[in-house]
């Protein structure tokens, strides 16, 4: 048992109503507060009435009470404040450095909650067997909001560049491009690259496919993996006169070849990025009046579609508080056919199909974060199999 358990209970508000303190208190807990993800007290700003007291303050959670000294919380100050102590096993009576006792509960909910969560969680993917019997508007409400979730974890990695520069969103594409092709393996090498290798440096060198090859070869660190049918000489050549005219770099080094095939190999997908870079729209023409101009984005392949523009869009439209144009871009989502990939063929053997690009791609944000990392108690379907009687 861990203490995100007791956290999983104490916001959902899952306890019984009467609660009572080692040492006999009647505890109502008025309201649960905020949970803390940084250093210090579990919670901030709840609020507990103790024998018809009300305290506000913070609580800390410990699935045995002496944890407390297991986590030195006895020789530090913030501690020594805590209007309440939250246990699943109450083995001590906390006390403060000058040997007052801090209010302590073991937490009471329904045994039934405690036989779910064990369940569900004792195997991976435990919820397998059950997560078809899912009620059908909690199904399609989660797996709206995983598309958004997964969205917004897309455009996370590449703020930086944003935060670098606001108004080259074309760059921002570019990247966006870059991290696509790379896939899971090369992802951030590639995103690397482009942030190495800006845009503005490629449309120097316009239509030189040659220039572009060498420049972003060069810079990865790639030019003597290139295949002998390659005349790497040249490449050597074009790219050392590009690197000192722009001032690139040293070679970044950072990509993976174990256990691919040559149509994966990061050189393939360089050379496949520098190919795309000449016809790279600028996104001011993928915008339309706040809207999406659907006529240029519908000619784009349905993964970099769902990988890049859409991506690119969505940030854009967080910028700039454009609340519509999100809700466009989620819309165009729908209308893109899904992906077919382990993950979406894992949920359709348990009842669960996406049938456009949004809900396969919550499928693998579930999949990824939530499934993957056992955050049972994060994900909405966990709740609902959690909180059923049997």
């Amino acid at each position: 048992m861990k203490e995100t358990f007791i956290s999983y209970i104490w916001f959902n508000k899952l306890f019984f109503e009467h609660q009572q303190t080692l040492m006999g208190e009647n505890v109502e807990i008025v309201s649960p507060g905020i949970p803390n993800n940084d250093a210090g007290p579990d919670v901030f700003n709840a609020k507990v009435r103790i024998d018809g007291r009300l305290w506000a303050g913070n609580v800390e959670f410990h699935v045995r009470a002496s944890d407390w000294h297991l986590h030195k919380h006895d020789e530090d100050k913030n501690y020594q404040h805590i209007i309440l102590h939250v246990v699943l096993e109450a083995d001590e009576q906390i006390v403060t450095m000058d040997n007052k006792p801090i209010p302590t509960i073991e937490l009471k909910y329904p045994e039934f909650i405690l036989k779910n969560y064990t369940e569900l969680t004792k195997v991976p993917f435990g919820c397998d067997s059950s997560i078809s019997r899912i009620d059908k508007l909690h199904l399609v409400a989660w797996l709206e909001r995983l598309a958004i979730e997964r969205l917004e974890t897309k455009v996370e990695n590449i703020e930086e560049v944003v935060n670098r520069s606001t108004t080259d969103w074309d760059q921002v594409l570019y990247v966006l491009l870059a991290r696509a092709i790379g896939t899971n393996v090369n992802g951030e090498a590639m995103q690397q690259l482009a942030m190495a290798v800006p845009l503005r440096y490629l449309r120097h060198l316009s239509d030189n496919q040659l220039q572009i090859e060498a420049i972003l070869l060069g810079t990865a660190g790639l030019i003597e993996r290139l295949p002998n049918t390659y005349n790497k000489d040249v490449y050597w050549r074009e790219y050392r006169f590009l690197k000192n005219k722009f001032g690139l770099c040293e070679p970044l080094g950072l990509f993976r070849f174990s256990r691919m095939r040559p149509a994966n190999f990061p050189t393939t997908k360089i050379i496949k990025l520098a190919s795309m870079v000449r016809d790279l729209p600028a996104v001011e023409t993928l915008i339309k009046d706040e809207g999406l101009n659907v006529e240029i984005l519908i000619e784009k392949p349905v993964l970099q579609l769902i990988n890049c523009y859409l991506p690119c869009i969505f940030l854009y439209a967080r910028m700039h508080n454009y609340d519509e144009l999100k809700e466009k871009v989620i819309d165009m989502m729908h209308t893109l056919p899904p992906e077919r990939n382990f993950i979406t063929r894992h949920f359709q053997a348990r009842g669960i199909s996406a049938h456009n690009a949004a809900e396969s791609q919550a499928l693998i944000q579930l999949f990824r974060k939530y499934c993957e990392m056992h955050n049972c108690l994060q994900c909405r379907f966990a709740h609902e199999l959690i909180n059923k009687r049997k």
